[in-house]
């Protein structure tokens, strides 16, 4: 079964075969008689491969191991005349040690030496560390486990899920007694704590909005405030908390250089705040530059985001706008750049030259095209103009797989304008008439027919 589950895409349906292999590893509804020990020793078989598409496998037989609740059948388990007894724990302890079994194999190999495999195993356990800390007698066991993964390196992920808990099944209201398990959550807390300013960055300003949430101190669950205005100051918050961790990292050059490759690999967070901070507070802001286009050089294609490098430019174009010009210029020659220009370019104000630059970028053939999306729907909407998007999208055109870009952008465009009381009719309706798009749209239109139908309502506005 491993074999067919093998030859499957990651993120396949829920009735793949991946999915269907991951439930015989469930505690309870598994189908199958085979005993933990049989399923410990496969699932550890898989993690311990060289091989990458096992160790998958292996990471999914371990999250079903894991997995302490809403199991469900996946069919009758019924196989010809002979009937089945599917294993199930029928004890408290039963199920506590088929738990322990797996938290331990868990540990085993995210201590391992394998720091791509140990990394995803440090995030699965501090995924489940909630759902896991409601048994008892499981906790202390836990609390090793925390204890052994922060020696080895900062268990940030696990100081997050350590918060969350206290969060959400820990808060106190009057006239209640905490629950068991409070006095060694906060002892967990205060050790999982970062120390380190390299480790303090990681934690608030690589988190998203709603990992923040479990660190913020001032959120108030009971206040009179309502809940959308309530994240929006917790948001408010973390972002001036990472542009203050941006002024103390740009006085340690230590901090910069160990940071250096995760400010593009790292969640997307807070990081355009941040590189806020550290350009105010930096006095050669070429300097900077340079440091951190030689980090997104190490990084090299496993860079998927460019916020540091949005917060950086901006400050220099506050102060320099001439050097900002110069570096976007160098940006659209430079393999590495090219890939986040349309970012970099749309929150630079800069009107011909600026529309320039990306027709420029679209001369090169390794410029991505999906980065165009961008056009459709960040702010700020009028950074370019309606004829500035059809010169552009006539251009993408023009590249393979085009099309589909185009109406991907005026799809969600559409959409965003419609909520500001505005359309796009000119520019659709150019678009559209353009002879090089209406003897190509047949070749999408099965690809994304709600966009498509979406540029139409706009061209009839």
């Amino acid at each position: 079964m491993a074999g067919f589950a093998l030859t499957e895409r990651e993120g396949e349906n829920r009735d793949s075969i991946q999915n269907r292999l991951f439930g015989l590893f469930w505690m309870c509804l598994s189908g199958t008689e085979a005993g933990p020990d049989a399923r410990e020793n496969l699932t550890r078989r898989f993690l311990r491969s060289t091989d990458q598409n096992r160790q998958r496998l292996g990471l999914g037989m371990l999250k079903a191991g894991l997995k302490s609740s809403l199991w469900f059948s996946v069919g009758t388990f019924e196989f010809g005349a002979r009937p089945r007894s599917p294993y199930y724990p029928r004890t408290p302890e039963e199920r506590d040690q088929w738990f322990t079994r797996f938290i331990v194999l868990a540990q085993e190999i995210a201590t391992a030496a394998d720091t791509r495999l140990s990394t995803q195993v440090r995030g699965l356990l501090a995924d489940k560390l909630r759902s896991l800390w409601h048994h008892p007698d499981l906790r202390s066991t836990l609390a090793d486990l925390a204890r052994t993964l922060n020696e080895q390196r900062p268990w940030l992920e696990g100081w997050r899920a350590v918060r969350e808990i206290k969060r959400y099944d820990y808060r106190r209201t009057d006239g209640e007694m905490m629950p068991d398990g409070a006095e060694l959550l906060d002892e967990l807390d205060g050790m999982l704590k970062p120390e380190r300013l390299a480790d303090e960055v990681r934690a608030y300003v690589f988190s998203s909005r709603y990992q923040y949430f479990a660190l913020d101190e001032e959120f108030d669950f009971d206040n009179t405030l309502d809940d959308a205005q309530k994240w929006q100051e917790s948001s408010n918050r973390a972002a001036a908390r990472a542009y203050d961790l941006g002024t103390i990292v740009a006085g340690e050059p230590q901090a910069i250089d160990e940071l250096l490759q995760d400010l593009f690999t790292a969640g997307h967070g807070y990081l355009v705040e941040f590189g806020r901070g550290m350009a105010s507070a930096y006095r050669d802001l070429r300097a900077l530059w340079n440091q951190l286009v030689e980090g997104l050089e190490l990084v090299g294609d496993q860079a998927w985001h460019c916020g540091i490098l949005v917060g950086v430019l901006g400050v220099i174009h506050q102060r320099d706008e001439l050097l900002a010009q110069e570096i976007l210029d160098e940006s659209v020659q430079n393999c590495l750049l090219r890939k986040f220009i349309v970012n970099l370019q749309r929150w630079i104000p800069s009107g011909h030259k600026g529309v320039e630059r990306l027709h420029r970028s679209l001369d090169f053939e390794d410029t991505p095209l999906r980065q165009f999306e961008d056009l459709a729907w960040h702010r700020p909407l009028d950074a370019f103009s309606e004829t500035d998007i059809r010169d552009l999208m006539l251009k993408v055109m023009d590249r393979f797989h085009g099309a589909e870009t185009v109406l991907d952008v005026l799809g969600r465009r559409l959409h965003v304008l419609k909520n500001d009381n505005r359309t796009l009719a000119r520019l659709c309706t150019n678009l559209v008439r353009s002879m090089r798009i209406t003897g190509r749209l047949h070749q999408v239109l099965q690809v994304d027919t709600r966009n498509f139908q979406a540029v139409a309502v706009g061209c009839r506005c």
